[in-house]
């Protein structure tokens, strides 16, 4: 069973990975980026909105939910090749900013982190 990015957007994980666990034959294999893949906009939020997001999923969150039901993942941990989409104008409607914040948006882009992981465990 394979599940890609996933995870972050799962509100009541352990049932899902309960269900992703019972549905696999051999095994289950997630990748995750280490948070969540639009947290690296929290900062710009903050600074063109005031507003302040809640903390980011992280991929040693879901290892903790998988250690409490009793699995232990395989946790392998790498770069991206590349980063997301960051062109500024995406990024300002993105942030639901009118286009002529665009150049104060680019003056305000910090770089994209790119750690990702590969977590795997056996079927149930």
């Amino acid at each position: 069973m394979v599940s890609h990015h996933v995870l972050h957007n799962v509100v009541d994980l352990p049932p899902f990975l309960h269900a992703l666990t019972a549905a696999a034959r051999r095994g289950v294999v997630v990748e995750m980026m280490g948070q969540h893949p639009m947290a690296w906009l929290d900062p710009l939020w903050v600074r063109f909105h005031g507003l302040h997001r809640p903390p980011p999923a992280t991929t040693d969150d879901a290892v903790a939910v998988l250690r409490e039901l009793g699995i232990e993942p395989a946790v392998h941990r790498w770069e991206r090749a590349g980063p997301p989409r960051q062109d500024p104008e995406w990024v300002t409607r993105r942030l639901c900013l009118p286009p002529e914040r665009v150049p104060e948006v680019a003056a305000a882009l910090l770089p994209w982190p790119r750690t990702a992981a590969t977590l795997v465990w056996p079927a149930a």
